[in-house]
């Protein structure tokens, strides 16, 4: 796995190809180099995305099968514990990992990544290639041991998916509200489909045929005291994706097999809108069909 140093270095990377092409758009100068490379950084990081997310499923089935053996006495407290440790941290490198290639990965401009670098358009190749390092990390031998075993593994599951109902090939939805009273609800999206799918916390566009046909939304409804109908109110600005919030991320790319979470900040949604009975989320997709509805008391802070 990356570490803390090449993740920085990724970063970097993705920064550079991206303020390299905002630097040729603006100089109104080729794009075709830099636009080669910004295809093979996001294919090689779809692909690690792809492993990565094989590798999490596994860590994650282990965790299962681990605590199952706990319970009916065939591994001992003590070796459970200690076994779960080492698949809980790595069960937190995946996701992890994950995360940050779903931020390079979604974003659209050198600023959804910390900000434009300015060099001279005939200096980016220099800085982001080198002979001897590539765009992105080298599976270690460790890794290319566990991509074969996930290869097979995935083999199968292609196989299996053969014989599935359509309808188990859909994006999934689930909301919770753990953090009352403190004010925030927790939308996840999983995708089972084998595709990448955008979520856009909220929907901005204001007309449905704006929106692409596969992406998917969230808007938010409030219930107001005394009353029994429910309305849109605004909440761009509300919601946040592993801390950021999703006005510089969004949409979040969630890609085949995984989840992704958001979070709505009720405290702001109070502020802007006093004396709310309840939130409703209503997600749906592109095309408006009705995907998930969740509804929560608001207890305000």
């Amino acid at each position: 796995m990356a570490n803390p140093e090449s993740d920085g270095e990724l970063k970097h990377q993705a920064r550079l190809l991206l303020s390299w092409r905002e630097q040729a758009l603006r100089n109104k100068a080729s794009t075709d180099e830099v636009d080669t490379l910004l295809e093979r950084f996001r294919a090689q990081g779809k692909q690690r995305m792809q492993f990565l997310g094989a590798a999490l499923q596994a860590a994650l089935r282990k965790q299962a099968e681990l605590v199952k053996g706990s319970d009916s006495g065939e591994v001992s407290a003590r070796k459970a514990n200690q076994l779960l440790q080492r698949l809980n941290d790595e069960v937190g490198r995946h996701r992890a990992q994950i995360t940050l290639y779903n931020r390079l990965l979604s974003a659209k401009t050198p600023e959804d990544l910390g900000g434009f670098i300015d060099l001279p358009l005939d200096q980016y190749g220099s800085v982001l290639v080198t002979p001897k390092r590539a765009l992105l990390p080298r599976y270690n031998r460790r890794d290319k041991r566990q991509m074969a075993v996930l290869a097979a593994i995935a083999v199968l599951a292609v196989i299996a998916v053969l014989f599935w109902n359509r309808s188990q090939a859909e994006v999934q939805f689930g909301a919770m509200a753990p953090h009352f009273p403190n004010g925030k609800i927790r939308l996840r999206c999983l995708n089972n489909t084998p595709k990448d799918i955008f979520l856009h916390a909220p929907w901005i566009n204001a007309a449905e045929k704006e929106r692409p046909y596969e992406d998917y939304g969230v808007e938010v409804l409030v219930r107001m005291e005394s009353k029994s109908e429910y309305r849109l109110v605004p909440s761009e600005g509300f919601w946040t994706y592993n801390g950021i919030s999703t006005r510089a991320i969004e949409p979040v790319r969630v890609a085949p097999g995984l989840s992704s979470e958001v979070e709505l900040n009720l405290k702001s949604l109070f502020e802007q809108t006093p004396l709310i009975n309840t939130v409703r989320l209503v997600c749906t997709r592109g095309d408006g069909r009705s995907a998930y509805a969740f509804d929560a008391p608001a207890r305000k802070q």
